[in-house]
Formats: structure tokens, C-alpha cells, sequence
């Protein structure tokens, strides 16, 4: 991968409205038309860069419109986090012992609900209608009832 810029073009669009990560493995952001993420919805879709490089990504051109930029090192060793509980009660989803990343909640149909971001303290998320919902963080997905 090459440690310069390059161009992302607005060839994307088919796939814009169903971004929700993207990888970046660039040391310098590409160049990307300002049109390039017109569709994706910015607020909830996770934007991972290379390590160091999180102020270059914040202060690109299109990229800084990304609230949700998280530094990686890309090299597949995700730790694995034991003491996570995951459980439904009421109208609510509580999460317990998650430190890094995001958590991604999704209905029963694949749709994308809440995209949060993991605090390592206890966390409890109302929805409003009870069903079943999947439960993604650090590349494990839960299924929980509420």
C-alpha cells in the first residue's frame, strides 16, 4: 500500500448507502472528490486509520466529516475482551466491559439501529420496540432479546 494520496472518485455510488466501516490504510488521507460520501451517513459509519495518522484524517479534505475516526494498526490480533456481558431487560440492552471500539446494534432484519461508541463502563441502550437485536463489537456479534 502506498504511502501517498490517492484519488476516490464518486464510483462508489452504489455502495454509499450501505457503508458502515471503512479502511484506510493510507499514511496520507486520500484525495477524495467532495461529492465521494454524499449518501453515506457519516455519524455511523466508523472510519479506521493507520496509527499516528488520526490528526491527518481530522483535518482532510472529506475525511473530517467522519466524527467516528478510530486509529489501528491493522494487523488482524484483535485482544480479546473477557469480562464482556451483554444482556436485555425491559425496553433496554445493557452492556458491560467493552474498551475499545464501537458497538453496532441491529434489528432482527440486518438494519443498522444505534452505533455507539465503547466507553469500558456500563452501558444501557433503550430502544423503542422489543424484539431480538444483534450485538456487534471487536468483530463478535451477540444475539440478545429484550
Amino acid at each position: 500500500m502506498s504511502d501517498y494520496p490517492m484519488l476516490i472518485s464518486n464510483k462508489l455510488h452504489s455502495f454509499r448507502n450501505f457503508l458502515v466501516q471503512i479502511y484506510c490504510l493510507g499514511q496520507v488521507p486520500p484525495v477524495c472528490d467532495s461529492s465521494s460520501f454524499d449518501n453515506v451517513n457519516k455519524k455511523d459509519c466508523v472510519l479506521y486509520v493507520p496509527k499516528g495518522r488520526l490528526a491527518a484524517y481530522r483535518n482532510a479534505h472529506v475525511w473530517k466529516d467522519f466524527p467516528m475516526i478510530v486509529e489501528s494498526d491493522f494487523s488482524g490480533i484483535v485482544e480479546i475482551q473477557n469480562s464482556v456481558r451483554i444482556s436485555g431487560k425491559e425496553d433496554r440492552i445493557i452492556i458491560d466491559g467493552i474498551t475499545e471500539g464501537y458497538v453496532w446494534i441491529y434489528d432482527i432484519n440486518g438494519v443498522l439501529v444505534k452505533t455507539l461508541p465503547a466507553t469500558g463502563e456500563r452501558m444501557e441502550i433503550r430502544l423503542q420496540e422489543r424484539g431480538i437485536y444483534l450485538v456487534k463489537y471487536a468483530g463478535r456479534t451477540v444475539k440478545v432479546k429484550i
